[in-house]
C-alpha cells in the first residue's frame, strides 16, 4: 500500500513576521513547478 500524502508545511513565528506572505509565495512556486512537470 503505497499512498502519497500531500505536502504539509507548518509555519511558526511571531505575529506580523511575514508567515502569510511566505505561505502565498511558497504555494505559487509549488503550483508553477507542478504544472510545469505536468506539461512535460
Amino acid at each position: 500500500m503505497n499512498q502519497q500524502l500531500p505536502l504539509v508545511l507548518f509555519l511558526m513565528g511571531p505575529t506580523a513576521s511575514g508567515k502569510t506572505e511566505l505561505a502565498i509565495r511558497l504555494r505559487q512556486q509549488y503550483l508553477w513547478r507542478s504544472s510545469a512537470s505536468i506539461l512535460r
